[in-house]
């Protein structure tokens, strides 16, 4: 299969279901998971306040996030502040 036995082993520990190991189930146990896993949230309320009088200046959420970590203030990814535009 090409992979390390060590990686087939916790494959098939974490997706083994009632009825063995099935890879559509496999695939949906592993969606789930990464969608629960906890995500670190680095765009405060402040950074908030830092980046929209930017964005309405038309700074492209890229400068933005390369300004911030200039001033050292925070590494924020431009996605990180586009999601924040969409919210």
């Amino acid at each position: 299969m090409g992979r390390h036995k060590s990686s087939i082993s916790r494959e098939l520990k974490r997706n083994t279901g009632k009825c063995g190991y099935r890879y559509k189930q496999a695939q949906s146990m592993a969606t789930q998971r990464h969608i629960d896993k906890p995500k670190l949230i680095k765009l405060t309320a402040e950074l908030g306040q830092i980046i929209t009088p930017l964005l309405k200046q038309k700074w492209s959420p890229d400068c933005i996030s390369g300004r911030l970590k200039r001033e050292g203030k925070a590494s924020v990814s431009h996605e990180t502040i586009y999601r924040y535009i969409t919210t």
